[in-house]
C-alpha cells in the first residue's frame, strides 16, 4: 500500500524527491540486478549463520561456467558455505530428488543425526509424499486395514 501511494504521488520517476534525472523507483527485478546497491552492500557483509550451497547447472557439468539458466555459478557459489551440491537441474531444481536428499543430510548433519542409507532416504521421501496426498484429500478415504475387514 505504501509503495502504491509513493507511486501513485511521485509517478515512475524519483527526480522529483533526489533531483537526480532518470531514478525510478526499484522493482523486484532492479534489486536482483548484480548494480543493485542494495545486494552490493549485502555482498560485502559476512554471513555468520552456518550455510550450504545447492547449485543447479542443467545437467551440463560446466562448472564454474555453468548456471541453472538464470543464476551463473559464479553468482551461487559462496566460498563461506559449508558444503556446496551441484544438482543436474536448473531454477526449480530445488525440487528434484538430489536437492531434497542433500536438504535431508544438511538437516540431519546441523541436529547430529547420522546420514541415512539411501534407501531409507527414499522410503521417507516416499511416506512424506503420501501423507502430503493424503492431507490433500482430506476425508474423502476410508482407511481399511486387514483387522476391520475381519470384523
Amino acid at each position: 500500500m505504501v509503495a502504491l501511494t509513493i507511486k501513485t504521488t511521485l509517478g515512475d520517476s524519483l527526480e522529483k524527491v533526489t533531483g537526480v534525472k532518470g531514478q525510478s523507483l526499484p522493482t523486484s527485478i532492479s534489486g536482483l540486478s548484480p548494480r543493485s546497491p542494495v545486494l552490493i552492500g549485502l555482498d560485502k557483509l559476512p554471513i555468520k549463520a552456518p550455510h550450504h550451497s545447492i547449485i543447479g547447472d542443467r545437467g551440463r557439468g560446466d562448472s564454474p561456467n555453468g548456471s541453472d539458466g538464470v543464476v551463473p555459478y559464479r553468482s551461487a557459489h559462496l566460498d563461506s558455505a559449508q558444503s556446496e551440491k551441484i544438482i543436474p537441474y536448473g531454477h526449480g531444481g530445488y525440487q528434484s530428488p538430489e536437492a531434497i536428499d542433500e536438504i535431508l543430510r544438511i538437516l540431519r548433519l546441523h541436529v547430529g543425526l547420522k546420514a541415512e542409507p539411501a534407501h531409507k532416504v527414499a522410503a521417507a521421501q516416499q511416506l512424506y509424499v503420501t501423507l502430503i496426498l493424503l492431507t490433500a484429500l482430506g476425508n474423502s478415504f476410508v482407511c481399511r486395514t486387514p483387522e476391520s475387514e475381519s470384523r
